[in-house]
């Protein structure tokens, strides 16, 4: 199999989300799951992502205003909310308002989101 090349430079600017599982996801990953070693340096920024409600079952329900799984991407300014994206109203399943978890993605940088 090909390894497709990674989306790269990419600017997610100024957009608005509504009760969806994810808002905003970046996925760069190869073919066997694992976070880039190169550099994706995507920047979500200025964004609006509300869900009112958790609104699937996978795995016990998954949700995430954005979800980042890439290399040094950028995460500032976003506004998030709702009870779809808070941890304390959806006790049994994985809920959060950003997914940047250092265990798939690679160097995110987090900042100003509110």
């Amino acid at each position: 199999m090909q390894p497709c090349a990674y989306t790269t430079g990419t600017i997610i600017d100024g957009n608005t989300v509504v009760n969806n599982d994810v808002g905003i996801r970046l996925t760069n990953i190869d073919e066997v799951g694992n976070s880039p070693t190169s550099q994706t340096n995507i920047k979500v920024a200025n964004n609006i992502s509300s869900s009112d409600g958790l609104h699937n079952n996978y795995y016990g329900g998954y949700q995430a205003g954005i979800a980042d799984q890439g290399n040094n991407d950028k995460l500032i300014h976003n506004a998030i909310s709702g009870a779809g994206y808070d941890p304390a109203a959806n006790l049994t399943a994985y809920s959060v308002y950003i997914d940047a978890n250092t265990s798939f993605t690679n160097s995110p940088k987090v900042h100003a989101n509110y």
